[in-house]
């Protein structure tokens, strides 16, 4: 009985990691709503309501799921007109769920947040990797909000991490060159982007980088059974925001634990077929790539498609219906053309992409403009975060956290996160 529980899971995590060309030829998996149980337990530990006490009391509105399959919609529960944010996750994909708990946090802050799905979302309809995304759709997401009930017309802005940070300025950017010639396309009233790539990158899959996430992170048995997970730093399990779990074995619903994660099919091997990039992949496309193989005669058949594959076919991440003006793989992004407000974040020792290839490209495309933009560098500190002053009035503030990576630690996201807020209510209300 146990081995073919082990056996029916490894059946799942593997049809649920093939490659592109196969998992559109085929159904993509479904997306499960979380249920409000296990939304309540990975957010549990987000909302810091010492340093951010809550204004309102946050409630999902579920008709967004159905308008945009994988997103989930957070409103103050007060039933009147809020300003709105459209947050957009990174590479990892929609299924993490990694905008979700942020949503909810905006929302008990007086803001209604969509945790916005536009990859990888369980539905057959849309991409299932960063290949060929519409910002159409994304936009679609953006206009909807502003005159759904929840806002009314208020002002909108927008959110992304890493590749979402991407979108989030390349979406601006378009936008606003779309603008002078259509009066009618509506730009978001403020953007903030933490660790956004200056140019416009390849597609991507992560499901193409073996090891690039441990344990059961992608597996959908997992993703679908929350409850059944307890935060554990010395857990197998890696969830929303990468952090440890365990299963929790003693609850008796919680007895079919999942057996083994994408991550354990792959084993290095010099002869292997497969690539994963090294680290800081755009910033060395010509690096050379570690060799793995899979594990057949335990996975079952292997992916189809991998990182290789994608790299020699360069199809584009973005585009805009068939248009991909502005959206060419390498395009410096014109963040300048767009005239609101933009904060952008980024660590020191980012190991995606460099500062000089993140937040200090945009910014000497703003020098060379001649645009008035301020750059402060966020010394590292133990302590909480005093309150900060109001931004000042100019269109682009950078902020370069001294000794943070991609995914900043505890203190830092404090600090960004009353940036943010500050940012937010400074431009959207």
């Amino acid at each position: 009985m146990a081995v073919t529980r082990i056996l029916a899971a490894v059946v799942v995590i593997v049809a649920w990691t093939h490659g592109v060309a196969q998992a559109q030829q085929n159904s993509a998996p479904r997306q499960m709503p979380l249920p409000e149980r296990a939304i309540e337990q990975m957010c549990a530990s987000y909302s810091d309501p010492a340093l951010f006490p809550p204004r309102f009391a946050a409630k999902e509105e579920p008709g967004a799921r159905a308008m945009f399959p994988g997103s989930y919609l957070f409103v103050p529960a007060d039933g009147t007109p809020h300003p709105g944010v459209v947050l957009l996750h990174g590479s990892e994909g929609g299924r993490s769920g990694s905008t979700i708990c942020l949503a909810r946090f905006l929302a008990q802050q007086g803001y209604a947040a969509l945790s916005f799905c536009y990859f990888d979302c369980g539905n057959d309809r849309l991409p299932f990797a960063l290949v060929g995304v519409d910002l159409r759709r994304t936009y679609e997401a953006m206009t909807w909000l502003k005159t759904s009930v929840h806002v009314a017309d208020k002002k909108v802005g927008l959110y992304g991490f890493s590749r979402g940070a991407e979108q989030t300025i390349l979406l601006a950017s378009v936008l606003a060159m779309r603008a002078k010639s259509d009066p009618a396309i509506a730009l978001p009233d403020a953007v903030f982007a933490h660790a956004p790539y200056g140019t416009v990158a390849p597609a991507y899959n992560f499901r193409w980088r073996p090891n690039q996430l441990n344990g059961a992170y992608w597996d959908p048995y997992v993703r679908a059974s929350l409850q059944c997970l307890a935060y554990d730093s010395t857990g197998k399990y890696r969830v929303v925001g990468g952090a440890a779990m365990r299963w929790r074995s003693e609850d008796s619903a919680c007895s079919e634990k999942p057996a083994l994660s994408f991550s354990d099919c792959w084993r290095e091997d010099s002869r292997g077929r497969y690539s994963v990039p090294p680290r800081g992949p755009y910033d060395n496309p010509g690096a050379s790539r570690g060799s793995y193989a899979w594990l057949a005669d335990m996975c079952g058949p292997p992916p189809e498609v991998n990182q290789r594959d994608i790299d020699k076919a360069h199809p584009p991440a973005w585009r805009w219906g068939d248009s991909l003006e502005g959206l060419a793989t390498g395009t410096v992004i014109a963040l300048g053309a767009y005239p609101g407000s933009a904060m952008l974040t980024q660590g020191t020792v980012d190991e995606v992409w460099s500062l000089a290839n993140g937040i200090e490209r945009i910014m000497a495309t703003f020098q060379r403009a001649g645009t008035r933009f301020t750059h402060t560098i966020v010394a590292q500190t133990a302590t909480a975060p005093a309150e900060l002053p109001v931004a000042p009035a100019d269109r682009l503030l950078t902020f370069a956290f001294e000794g943070e990576a991609h995914t900043f630690r505890t203190t830092a996201v404090r600090t960004e996160r009353n940036l943010m807020l500050t940012f937010f209510a400074a431009r959207l209300r």
